[in-house]
C-alpha cells in the first residue's frame, strides 16, 4: 500500500521490537545476577517451546564469548514461503536479530549472511561478545511487567510475543502512514485465521459453531487468559478476566491500537469461519475491568 515508505516504516518497527526484546532480556539477567554473557543470554530466552524448530546441534557452539547456531528448518519461513511472502519474511530476518541480541550488549556483534528466507538452504547465526570488547554503559530503570510471566511455557512465551510485535506494528504504521492500512492488516489476519480454523474443522469431521470455535479454535489459547463461558439460546459469551495482550497495549499506552485490533479480529475470524456469524464485543480490557464477547449464530 504505500511502497518503499511502508518497508522503511516496518524495518524500523521489526527493530523496536527486538531492541525491547533486547534490553528486557538483559534487565532480567541482571536482576537474577548473572554476568552479562552470550551464555546468559542464549539460556534466558522468551519464547520458548516450538518443537517445530530444528538445528544441527553437532555444529553448534555455546561459550561465554561464542555462538554458533545452525537452523535447518524454521516455521515462520515455512508459512511465509507457503503465502507467498518470503521477501517479506526475509525483512524480519534481516532487522530482528541484530537488534534482539545486539541490544543485549552494545559489544555483541552479530553476523547473519545466510537464511532460510534469502535463499539459504539453513540460517547461519555467528554471534561473538568479546570480554574484551565490553565497556561499562547505562542501564535502563527497568520495571518488571506482569505480561512477562510467560516462561516457560511455549504457548504464552508466543502470546507474548505477538503482542509486543502487534503493538510495534501497529503504533508504527497508525503514526507514520495511517490507521486504515492497520485496520486493513487486521482485517486480512482475521480473514486468513477464519478460514484456517474452517478447514481444521473440516479435517476433524466438526461442524462449525460458536461453540466449536471458542472451544477449539485459537482465539484462548494463551493459558494464563482468565475466562468464562456460557452457552446461550443464538450462541456463546465470553468473558476474560486476564488478556497478556490488553496488558502490553496499556503498558505501551497503545489503547488505540488495541482497541483496533479487537473491534475488528472477532468479527472478522467469525465472518471467514461461519458466514454470517457474528461477534460482538461489549467490552474490552484494552480500556475496560473485563472483556465480553457475545458470538452469535445465524438461525
Amino acid at each position: 500500500r504505500h511502497g518503499l515508505e511502508g518497508e522503511r516504516v516496518i524495518r524500523q518497527a521489526i527493530r523496536d521490537y527486538g531492541r525491547e526484546r533486547g534490553r528486557r532480556r538483559r534487565n532480567r539477567v541482571l536482576q537474577k545476577g548473572l554476568d552479562i554473557n552470550l551464555v546468559s543470554l542464549f539460556t534466558n530466552g522468551d519464547l520458548n517451546g516450538d518443537t517445530r524448530f530444528q538445528s544441527d546441534e553437532e555444529k553448534s557452539v555455546l561459550t561465554k564469548e561464542t555462538r554458533r547456531h545452525f537452523v535447518t528448518r524454521c516455521p515462520d519461513a515455512e508459512m511465509w514461503g507457503r503465502l507467498g511472502g518470503l521477501d517479506i519474511g526475509k525483512i524480519y530476518c534481516e532487522e530482528v536479530h541484530h537488534y534482539l541480541y545486539g541490544c543485549f550488549d552494545d559489544a555483541v556483534q552479530v553476523n547473519l549472511c545466510e537464511t532460510l528466507t534469502n535463499g539459504g538452504d539453513i540460517c547461519r547465526f555467528y554471534i561473538n561478545l568479546r570480554e574484551a570488547n565490553k565497556k561499562p554503559q547505562e542501564e535502563d530503570h527497568y520495571v518488571p511487567q506482569c505480561w512477562e510471566d510467560c516462561e516457560p511455557d511455549g504457548i504464552a512465551c508466543n502470546a507474548t510475543m505477538f503482542s509486543l510485535f502487534y503493538y510495534h506494528l501497529a503504533s508504527a504504521i497508525r503514526n507514520k502512514l495511517d490507521e486504515e492500512t492497520v485496520i486493513a492488516a487486521i482485517e486480512k489476519f482475521a480473514e486468513q485465521r477464519g478460514l484456517r480454523l474452517r478447514e481444521l474443522e473440516r479435517r476433524n469431521e466438526r461442524t462449525p459453531s460458536a461453540a466449536s470455535l471458542v472451544e477449539n479454535g485459537d482465539l484462548f489459547l494463551d493459558p494464563r487468559c482468565r475466562k468464562t463461558v456460557e452457552q446461550t439460546d443464538n450462541g456463546v459469551t465470553v468473558k476474560v478476566k486476564r488478556c497478556v495482550f490488553a496488558e502490553v497495549c496499556k503498558c505501551h499506552d497503545a489503547v488505540k491500537e488495541g482497541n483496533l485490533y479487537c473491534e475488528r479480529i472477532y468479527q472478522g475470524i467469525c465472518s471467514a469461519y461461519c458466514p454470517g456469524m457474528k461477534a460482538e464485543v461489549k467490552s474490552c480490557l484494552c480500556s475496560s475491568g473485563e472483556c465480553e464477547i457475545q458470538f452469535l449464530e445465524n438461525k
